[in-house]
């Protein structure tokens, strides 16, 4: 059986830095959602393009995915064995965005080819709006339906840390 693990949490909680050390550990393809469903500096493909590209990465046997993109969740459900939870706070998440813009230290393979290291006061505005409770609260109810789904929440840490919670038997 494959392995199909999604990534997510709060802009700037570790999600594209985990995938890829994750993909390196475990050999299997890293998609990184905000690279492969926007273009240019972070413009949306349409609807359906999205569509299109999320169900061509979702077929593969193994992948690890980092990225939210709610609207399409459901089809990746339906091929995940592991679903990760970074559960990073907000004041934590909003400095790791600030440092990762004035250091120009972003995952370049994460975001558009195209796309430049800009700070968006809508990413920052987002960021603090964001509940982690109630996400994770809805995403604990969505997996009530899916037992054959792991969910695994990480606090703070290391990638390290992270990698080898994972990644242990």
């Amino acid at each position: 059986m494959g392995q199909r693990i999604c990534i997510m949490g709060i802009s700037g909680s570790g999600k594209s830095t985990l995938a890829s050390q994750l993909g390196r550990k475990l050999k299997i393809p890293v998609y990184h959602l905000d690279r492969e469903l926007l273009h240019g500096n972070f413009q949306k493909h349409s609807a359906e393009k999205q569509q299109a590209l999320h169900a061509q990465l979702v077929s593969g046997e193994n992948w690890v995915i980092d990225g939210d993109y709610r609207n399409l969740l459901p089809e990746r459900l339906k091929r995940a064995t592991v679903i990760i939870f970074i559960n990073t706070s907000r004041p934590t998440a909003i400095k790791r965005i600030l440092q990762r813009y004035l250091t120009g230290n972003h995952v370049r393979a994460s975001i558009p080819e195209a796309a430049k290291n800009t700070l968006s006061w809508q990413l920052i505005w987002w960021t603090a709006r964001y509940s982690r409770r109630q996400r994770l609260a809805a995403l604990r109810e969505t997996l009530k339906q899916k037992p054959q789904i792991k969910l695994l929440v990480l606090g703070e840490g290391t990638i390290e840390d992270w990698v080898t919670q994972v990644t242990k038997k």
